[in-house]
């Protein structure tokens, strides 16, 4: 009759000391990460700890136009370029459904000045001018933005940044971003205008 001795490789990490433990913090792991365990995770909504809500944004916006400004070189060299405007989009807030759709806009251009109207909302009123530095092969492109709204009868204004623009080939690409935001603080709307470069 064979005797037993001690158990050996696999047998005897499972019963000496380390095993034990090993299991032990296992076993706490497999439980922290149970069911069970998710009301431990309530702290961070409670007090300070709290995440702040959707709802408890800072800023709502109302309207956002995304838009891409087209700049053609004139063949005779001196003269600034010409500015069309193209791919604008607008999404605007719907009070009623709390939703906000994307859709087209066709502006109305006459030469740097674009009217960008929106039905139901107000007119965006852009005006645009490029201005060629004599000593930079640069060009500066600076201007204003005027909203007129509609459900409010406000108007609202804010001036562009210049920008700075090395010519490079016959049309150059300018992506913008107007936007229409009304703070928690703030009583008035803000509107803002950044060019997206």
């Amino acid at each position: 009759m064979a005797t037993l001795g001690p158990p050996l490789g696999r047998e005897r990490r499972r019963t000496d000391l380390y095993g034990r433990v090993r299991r032990f913090l296992y076993g706490i792991l497999l439980l922290a990460a149970s069911p069970g365990a998710y009301p431990a995770d309530e702290i961070s909504q409670v007090g300070r700890l709290r995440a702040p809500a959707a709802a408890e944004a800072q800023s709502v916006s109302l309207a956002q136009i995304q838009g891409l400004l087209v700049l053609h070189s004139q063949p005779v060299a001196g003269l600034p370029p010409t500015m069309t405007l193209d791919s604008v989009t607008a999404q605007v807030q719907d009070p009623g459904s709390g939703q906000a759709p994307f859709f087209r806009i066709a502006p109305r251009a006459e030469g740097g000045h674009f009217a960008l109207p929106i039905t139901d909302f107000g007119n965006f009123d852009l005006r645009l001018q490029v201005r060629i530095d004599p000593l930079h092969p640069e060009w500066s492109l600076a201007g204003s933005l005027h909203l007129q709204h509609t459900a409010e009868g406000a108007e609202h204004q804010t001036e562009i940044a210049n920008l700075r623009i090395t010519p490079g080939g016959n049309t150059i690409y300018v992506p913008f971003e107007v936007s229409l935001q009304q703070s928690r603080d703030a009583p008035e709307p803000e509107l803002s205008f950044r060019w997206r470069v």
